[in-house]
């Protein structure tokens, strides 16, 4: 067992102590992705540390819920077969589609960098999406590789939210500021505001687009919540869903197509006003 943190570069918004790490040997690195851009997704990692209680990976691998921020699975030999499985191949390769690839474990075992380091020498091209500084670490590197772009994901700026839907991904502020390093030294970038999270997302709505644009980032991409049939509990257990006029909210609000109807209209003219570019995710 490691220390959670101790190969993260920010802070965590919450203390954890431990976390179970396991090596596997994987049979294939690259996976024909549906997903709109996307010809392919690499997960470099099974399970993601941040512990994000809106995450759709354990319901789309079908893993337990409380196992997937506890038990990360390291795919040893991912490098090896990409290697191989990159001959021939062109179109965009999805990096993190089901995981965070610069989780804190990625300083240890640098899967995530090798994996570029191929990519670069192949004719795919990287789309990478985290929440994590550690990017950062490999900056120079991806804006150096033809036509590799790099997403932050931004569901708030508000650092208690943050702390409890996001438990240990480094907080927004953070984030803010790699997107801002990744830009200056010429990566295209852009900002992932999704999931939508009602009230949370809401919260300083027009100081996030601002901030967002004011990094030099050109893009926006949103994305609603979708909910999945394990995730109603684990939202549940965020403290603020104590408060029973918040959690009603919440939920009534998730439900409801003209709440995201009024989200993306609101974005969209907040995306306008600050002169950078709109899109949707799916």
């Amino acid at each position: 067992m490691y220390d959670l943190y101790s190969f993260e570069n920010g802070n965590p918004n919450r203390e954890v102590k431990s976390l179970v790490i396991r090596e596997r040997v994987c049979k294939s690195s690259l996976v024909p992705s549906k997903l709109p851009g996307l010809n392919y997704a690499l997960n470099p990692y099974r399970g993601c540390a941040h512990g994000c209680l809106y995450c759709y990976g354990p319901s789309v691998l079908k893993v337990r819920r409380e196992s997937w921020s506890a038990k990360i699975e390291v795919k040893i030999n991912l490098p090896d077969i990409l290697e191989r499985e990159v001959i021939n191949k062109t179109g965009v390769v999805g990096i993190g589609t089901v995981t965070d690839p610069y989780q804190p474990i990625e300083r240890r075992y640098c899967i995530t960098k090798k994996s570029l380091e191929i990519i670069s020498r192949s004719n795919l091209r990287a789309s990478i999406l985290t929440k994590s500084d550690l990017i950062i670490r490999d900056a120079d590197f991806i804006a150096g590789m033809g036509g590799a772009e790099a997403g932050i994901t931004i569901t708030t700026l508000n650092d208690d939210f943050a702390g409890q839907f996001e438990p240990h991904a480094p907080p927004p502020s953070k984030r803010i500021e790699t997107l801002k390093k990744l830009s200056d030294v010429g990566i295209d970038t852009y900002a992932m505001v999704g999931p939508i999270l009602p009230i949370v997302t809401e919260d300083q709505l027009d100081t996030l687009i601002s901030e967002i644009a004011s990094t030099g980032t050109k893009r926006i991409m949103i994305d609603k919540l979708r909910l999945r049939p394990d995730m109603t509990k684990t939202l549940i257990s965020c403290e603020v869903m104590n408060d029973p006029r918040f959690r009603e909210e919440f939920f009534n609000k998730m439900h409801s197509d003209s709440f995201y109807q009024r989200i993306q209209g609101e974005i969209f003219k907040l995306c306008k006003k600050y002169q950078i570019s709109f899109e949707k995710a799916f």
